[in-house]
């Protein structure tokens, strides 16, 4: 499956900021103001189906590259972004997303 660079820096956007939203939740969940409309996660990749596609499709374009920064520099992404460095590497180090060996 391949996907374009711009399309693979809308996905890690999308998750940075579902990321940053899941920080307001916890034990001050009740001072979270209500939502005036409900908000389009279509988008975003809302359900977890989707955020788990997101960074699979991440993984494969990015495990080519030997480190974060250089995945960065492909993408032409900010490497002083450190929200957006931490987040390249915890997928590039997750073994759960890392492509399986075929037994030939």
């Amino acid at each position: 499956m391949k996907i374009t660079k711009q399309r693979l820096k809308d996905i890690i956007k999308e998750e940075m900021d579902a990321m940053t939203g899941a920080k307001r939740l916890g034990p001050d969940i009740d001072k979270v103001p209500e939502r005036e409309k409900e908000e389009d996660f279509s988008r975003e990749g809302g359900t977890p189906l989707e955020r788990l596609l997101n960074k699979l499709l991440i993984r494969v374009e990015v495990d080519r590259f030997e480190s974060a920064e250089e995945a960065a520099e492909w993408l032409g992404v900010d490497e002083t972004d450190e929200e957006l460095m931490d987040y390249l590497r915890k997928v590039m180090d997750d073994s759960f997303l890392a492509p399986m060996e075929e037994d030939r």
